[in-house]
């Protein structure tokens, strides 16, 4: 498998901002770093 180089995303959070958002955003990230076999 060729190696890739890594992505790295940037989060605005706002003073008003909620986490359930945020959490949304992120998780689908973090499954593909598991898939990954990343850390």
């Amino acid at each position: 498998m060729p190696s890739v180089k890594p992505r790295r995303f940037t989060f605005l959070l706002l003073d008003s901002f909620t986490m359930l958002p945020f959490s949304a955003a992120i998780e689908p990230l973090r499954l593909a770093n598991r898939a990954e076999g990343g850390p």
